[in-house]
C-alpha cells in the first residue's frame, strides 16, 4: 500500500502562511486538520454536516461518524478526533457560531 507524503517542517510553515494570507484562514487550518489529523479525504471532508463535527451544545464529539454516501467506498465509518483536531475544532466552532 502506497504511503501518503509526510510534510516536513518548513513545507508545513509554508502551508500555514499561505493559509494565513488567504480568505477564511480559520476553516482552512480546520480542512487541513481533518485530513491531516483524521485522515479524511477531501470528498469525505466535503460531505461533512456540522452536525456530524459538534453535538447539540455545540461541543466537539469524540468522534465523526461517516454515512457510506460519505466516503469513497461507501462503507460507513468512524473517525476518532485526536485532542490536536479537537482544538482547531474549536477555533472554526467560535467562527461558524459567530455567523
Amino acid at each position: 500500500m502506497k504511503q501518503a507524503k509526510l510534510l516536513n517542517a518548513n513545507e508545513r510553515k509554508r502551508l500555514t502562511a499561505i493559509i494565513n494570507n488567504k480568505r477564511y484562514p480559520t476553516r482552512n487550518h480546520t480542512i487541513v486538520a481533518l485530513s491531516f489529523y483524521a485522515g479524511l479525504r477531501a470528498c469525505e471532508i466535503a460531505a461533512l454536516k456540522v452536525s456530524d463535527i459538534f453535538d447539540g451544545s455545540g461541543e466537539v464529539r469524540d468522534t465523526v461518524q461517516l454515512a457510506s454516501f460519505q466516503t469513497k467506498g461507501n462503507d460507513a465509518g468512524t473517525v476518532l478526533v485526536s485532542k490536536r483536531l479537537a482544538e482547531q475544532l474549536k477555533k472554526f466552532g467560535g467562527v461558524v457560531r459567530q455567523t
